[in-house]
């Protein structure tokens, strides 16, 4: 299937009218959203120069810059993201260490390389981006890319959702009777065994973890389970998901997955 970016596009639209500045513009799940910060925030230091493609509502390079002193440049398809995004970062005003900028892109347009230039980052960020890109061609083209976009040693750092964590927790699932949950049509998640054949193929080194294993056992399944007595459905905020959060991650369950690659010059 060959992404239809309008289309993409306006589902993230409606996401941001949605919930406008909110973190969970790119996902209900807040805090899913706080444990990916938490992550990202271990691989990013201070000086370094960071392209955000898929920025959102730019809460993930705010809550960055505000902790370090980067200058990001975060672009996204939705013009109502970047919107919000440059209206959130009024709102913090002189708070931020770093500096922050807001920016429409696709990195499936044929001028985006062209746009940044080639070995302009130090790292460059995909955080349920690639997921939005319909077809493995056009992920592979879109790794292509950013490589050229890093620098010597740049990182790309990607926060991805795959097919064997979805399968896996769904598993989990159906093992105490929960239905699994289904991909939304806009999104496909990718094969990790694919990816890392294709990352190592780019990159001098790939540091692939699951970070977020816990955290879907015990929204996913635990509360779940935990709910059923009282006829309630499980929610995204339910008071125990933060604890969740915050427990060390065990297993290999965990949809989110985080791959750091460092670039190879080939």
């Amino acid at each position: 299937m060959k992404t239809d970016i309008a289309k993409v596009g306006a589902v993230w639209d409606e996401f941001a009218q949605k919930y406008g500045l909110d973190r969970r513009a790119s996902t209900p799940d807040a805090y899913l959203v706080d444990l990916e910060l938490r992550t990202l925030a271990k691989y990013i230091g201070d000086g370094e120069k960071v392209l955000d493609i898929g920025a959102g509502n730019g809460y993930t390079a705010l809550m960055l810059a505000l902790k370090k002193a980067v200058n990001i440049i975060g672009i996204d398809v939705s013009a109502e993201m970047v919107a919000c995004a440059n209206q959130m970062q009024k709102n913090y005003g002189g708070k931020l260490k770093g500096t922050v900028q807001f920016e429409l892109g696709d990195i499936l347009s044929s001028g985006f390389l062209e746009r940044f230039g080639k070995n302009s980052f130090d790292i460059v960020l995909t955080k349920r981006t690639l997921i939005n890109v319909l077809s493995w061609k056009e992920q592979k083209e879109s790794i292509i890319k950013i490589w050229h976009l890093l620098k010597p040693d740049g990182k790309y750092i990607m926060m991805e959702a795959t097919v064997q964590g979805h399968d896996n927790i769904n598993r989990l699932r159906e093992r105490f009777g929960i239905s699994r949950t289904p991909i939304r049509w806009h999104n496909n998640y990718l094969d990790e065994e694919k990816l890392l054949s294709f990352l190592n193929e780019k990159f001098e080194t790939v540091l692939f973890k699951d970070f977020s294993s816990t955290y879907y056992i015990g929204s996913r399944v635990i509360q779940p389970l935990l709910l059923k007595p009282f006829k309630k459905e499980p929610r995204y905020d339910f008071f125990l998901n933060r604890l969740f959060s915050y427990l060390p991650n065990w297993g290999n369950r965990g949809i989110q997955k985080i791959f750091v690659c460092t670039k190879k010059e080939l």
